[in-house]
């Protein structure tokens, strides 16, 4: 996990780097982090073995080929290292969704939004509310914005006891 942008208001977001880090915070924060995680790890290496013949010299490029294609996978903790929000953002030029949630799939703005706001300056993306939340939103790479949003529904998950 690595530490990409630190707040004044001492939260910090972190770049999700392994599928145990993703599947955890997915466990933790009872949303589907680990599980989308998973799927697009799982995608681009379908992706990279139709257009390779793989042998075991080409193991390694196949990791960096992921690597370097995976949607970028973020986790913000609160000063304690409490997890506040996860969520993702397509990287570099490979279109994708955007989408960030607070535990069980709730609302992130409403606690979090100059965090959020933040992160968005920090990788070029536009993340007001509504684009990044209810979430699922393509994302045109090239032309730098939102295309035409399409409804998410995203199941929430009752709250746990004593939380």
């Amino acid at each position: 996990m690595q530490d990409v942008l630190s707040l004044d208001d001492g939260k910090t977001w972190y770049l999700l780097d392994s599928q145990e880090e993703a599947s955890e915070e997915g466990l933790v924060m009872a949303n589907s982090t680990g599980l989308d995680y998973m799927q697009e790890s799982g995608r681009l290496v379908r992706q990279y073995r139709e257009q390779t013949h793989r042998d075991f010299r080409t193991m390694h490029a196949e990791e960096l080929y992921v690597r370097r294609r995976r949607a970028l996978f973020f986790s913000l903790r609160g000063p304690q290292g409490e997890r506040l929000v996860s969520g993702r953002l397509p990287r570099g030029m490979e279109p994708g969704e955007i989408l960030f949630v607070a535990y069980a799939n709730h609302d992130p703005y409403v606690e979090h939004a100059g965090a959020l706001i933040e992160l968005g300056k920090l990788y070029g993306f536009d993340l007001r509310r509504g684009i990044a939340y209810p979430g699922g939103y393509p994302y045109d790479s090239l032309r730098g914005k939102a295309l035409v949003a399409r409804p998410a529904t995203i199941p929430r998950c009752p709250e746990p006891p004593g939380r």
